[in-house]
């Protein structure tokens, strides 16, 4: 085997598992997309017990930044699927929360090469962080542009924190479980 097909078996090879991975994250995107038809809706707050958070963070975890992002803007495409019906969701009390797992993925996926799972999993407990402080400036947005005011930070984390902490512990948990899947998945491309 000489040198050229060498590098062009690598590179068709390269390909393929790029192709992979692409295939990956639309697939991720359409499990967040279809998750909200799981949800636990909580009568004293608009925010439903949801599994977006675990699909952007496996996303992150699995594909890394740039697909994982991808993959949760595959999802914000499709929402028309999801429980939500549409964009308007968008304008609603969960915008932060949307737009913040949006993010959240690609700042998990950017420690995803990194083999020491203690920092891996104080980054995912930093997205896990900037979701609920971008839900709740969402939530507090829609309070003050529904009622021309905004609640106290008590009443604002009853309805957009402390319900959903111990489930999203548990969403962290399944994350960093799933960390040794990423050299079995994607081998040649990491």
């Amino acid at each position: 085997m000489n040198l050229s097909s060498y590098t062009l078996e690598r590179i068709v090879m390269r390909l393929i598992d790029e192709k992979y991975i692409l295939y990956t994250s639309l697939g991720f995107g359409l499990f967040c997309s279809l998750a909200t038809h799981l949800r636990l809706p909580l009568p004293w707050t608009p925010v439903p017990i949801t599994f977006q958070p675990l699909g952007a963070f496996l996303a992150g975890a699995l594909l890394g930044p740039v697909y994982g992002l991808l993959s949760q803007l595959v999802y914000l495409l499709t929402l028309p699927l999801s429980i939500y019906k549409g964009y308007g969701v968008l304008g609603g009390p969960l915008v932060g929360y949307l737009i913040s797992i949006t993010l959240s993925s690609a700042l998990v996926g950017s420690v995803r090469r990194y083999t020491n799972n203690i920092l891996i999993g104080i980054f995912v407990l930093c997205a896990l962080a900037f979701i609920y402080t971008a839900g709740l400036a969402g939530l507090a947005w829609w309070y003050y542009t529904t009622t021309h005011t905004i609640p106290p930070l008590s009443h604002l984390l009853t309805q957009g924190v402390t319900p959903f902490i111990w489930g999203d512990l548990i969403k962290v948990g399944i994350t960093l479980l799933s960390l040794p899947l990423v050299p079995f998945m994607f081998r040649r491309v990491i």
